[in-house]
């Protein structure tokens, strides 16, 4: 196959020319680039061989070039097709059209256009339209705004000045126009009062938020200070940091012994409920929540019959160490009556032996 068109003796215009009509690559690539890519395209191509000698001849000029060959090359030479297609659709229509109307309504553009289009060659004709489209479009906005505005100003002036006269009478809505920019300027004052209003209503609706000054507002469970805003406050009391401040002050002694503090030292912004063994969030509406359900109201009775269990087994105990005590103290208590005489007797017969018979006090000796 590559034996009759010897590549490597193909000069560089021929190369070029033949990686243009093939897009085989760029034709600015280099010659052993090119060449490569023909030997590929008459490879591949079952008929690469007759396509190649036939580009080859046109280029030369050769009358004998076969014209079988050359048929095929028309689906080559579509990519250029497209290019000038994409050009073409690249290129402004509209201006054309616009243009030709422009030229049929003045007579004065016709007698400038077809010299220009006469010298030009029929292959730049889209750049005079573009020239022609830009001229008009500036011509027809000029007119178009200078008619209507010159035109109207004279014809009110001359033939309506008594019209205007009358017109001048009914100067009452003249006024409106102050009396609509004060209502405009009215609304903002409103606003202004309104949005205060607003911030010391919800003020005063906190227990926890109080004024510092005019324009600041602290909280009183965190000490926190901000602008006195109703969005700053709003935000601020339903952030996590102030609920779960305010949650921690709350006291949930009422639902004791159900609800205790958590056994984790760590977790004090948790409850724990004994009744269903589980943590739940120190808050009003998340303790409810957890009353109102299924699982806290099926096991709800059987906490309660084990507490009261619990409590008698309790009570029992504690009466029981009761009368343990009792008896205790009681045998404490005879056991120091049976002591009582004994010593009563023993310091009788202390006191006899020591006084003598003749009335005079006898002597104790002392121990060594």
């Amino acid at each position: 196959m590559t034996g009759a068109v010897d590549v490597q003796a193909l000069s560089r215009r021929e190369l070029q020319y033949l990686a243009r009509e093939f897009n085989l690559c760029r034709g600015n690539a280099k010659s052993e680039t090119i060449g490569e890519h023909v030997t590929e395209f008459i490879a591949s191509q079952a008929d690469g061989l007759s396509r190649v000698q036939s580009a080859l001849a046109q280029l030369s000029g050769d009358a004998k070039s076969p014209a079988a060959p050359a048929k095929p090359a028309a689906p080559v030479n579509a990519p250029e097709a497209k290019k000038t297609k994409a050009k073409q659709a690249k290129e402004p229509v509209t201006p054309k059209k616009t243009a030709d109307a422009v030229a049929a309504k003045s007579p004065v553009e016709k007698k400038k256009t077809p010299t220009k289009k006469d010298a030009t060659p029929a292959k730049k004709d889209a750049t005079p339209a573009k020239k022609e489209a830009s001229t008009p479009a500036k011509t027809t906005k000029s007119p178009s705004k200078a008619t209507p505005v010159k035109a109207t100003p004279p014809k009110s002036a001359a033939t309506t000045k008594p019209e205007s006269a009358k017109k001048a009478t009914p100067t009452k809505a003249t006024p409106a126009k102050p009396a609509a920019a004060k209502t405009a300027r009215s609304p903002l004052a409103t606003l202004k009062n309104s949005a205060n209003t607003t911030v010391e209503a919800l003020v005063e609706s906190l227990d926890d938020i109080v004024f510092v000054g005019e324009t600041r507002v602290k909280c009183i469970t965190t000490g926190h200070e901000m602008k006195a805003d109703r969005d700053v406050i709003n935000a601020y009391i339903t952030g996590k940091r102030y609920l779960r401040a305010r949650n921690l002050k709350q006291s949930f002694a009422s639902f004791a012994p159900m609800f205790v503090d958590h056994p984790d030292k760590d977790k004090t912004h948790l409850l724990w409920c004994n009744v269903t063994q589980t943590a739940v969030v120190r808050d009003l509406e998340r303790v409810n929540a957890h009353i109102n359900a299924a699982r806290y109201q099926k096991e709800l009775p059987v906490w309660q019959e084990e507490e009261a269990a619990k409590q008698a087994e309790l009570e029992a105990q504690k009466e029981a160490a009761e009368k343990r005590k009792a008896q205790r103290e009681a045998k404490k208590a005879l056991e120091e009556e049976k002591e009582t005489p004994v010593k009563k007797n023993a310091g009788k017969k202390r006191r006899a032996s020591t006084t003598p018979n003749d009335g005079s006090k006898a002597k104790v000796p002392r121990s060594s």
